[in-house]
């Protein structure tokens, strides 16, 4: 990665992460943590611990719903962070939250990902107006579009007289071309 992000032996050092609820806490920090600022050591040490250890860490919310936050000024994600300290080094691609949600980083909840399989289990727009994934209207043909992107080009379509026919046919599609990353809604 081009950000100089902390390494996963520092991030032990400075946080806890609980496996059971997939949040992480920030670790008491010792005083040698703290020297070269403004105030002394013992006062920074002092004043940090008693304002953070133990509490919260990297609960800030982005606009997509990821939690993240700063470790020695630098913004980290917490399910990249989560990844890196239980693994011992940073995700080279992306980290998919299996379920859909962004602030459930359980570690049973967290999966390596290519970009398109991480969009392959993105939930069903809000901008969809037949309540189905991967099914619309088609105009022109006067009937309902079963669609489904494939490896990030093919495009599998067809053609229905129900949207609940589309719907059943483009999910079994999905399992079959998208298999563990299909996400039906």
């Amino acid at each position: 990665m081009s950000r100089n992000l902390p390494s996963p032996e520092v991030l032990r050092n400075v946080l806890r992460y609980d496996v059971k609820t997939g949040m992480l806490f920030w670790r008491q920090r010792p005083v040698e943590m703290f020297a070269g600022g403004t105030y002394s050591a013992d006062r920074a040490c002092r004043t940090w611990n008693a304002k953070h250890a133990g509490k919260p860490a990297l609960v800030a919310v982005n606009a997509y719903g990821y939690l993240y936050g700063n470790v020695f000024r630098q913004k980290v994600r917490a399910h990249r962070a989560i990844w890196a300290l239980v693994f011992g080094v940073w995700p080279e691609g992306e980290v998919d939250h299996r379920n859909g949600d962004p602030k459930d980083n359980r570690l049973e909840n967290l999966r390596l990902a290519t970009p398109a399989q991480n969009s392959r289990n993105q939930k069903l727009s809000a901008a969809n107006t037949s309540g189905y994934k991967g099914v619309s209207y088609g105009k022109a043909q006067g009937k309902w579009l079963a669609r489904l992107r494939i490896d990030g080009g093919r495009i599998w379509q067809r053609e229905f007289d129900t949207k609940e026919d589309a719907a059943l046919a483009v999910a079994k599609a999905r399992a079959t071309f998208h298999g563990e990353f299909a996400r039906h809604a």
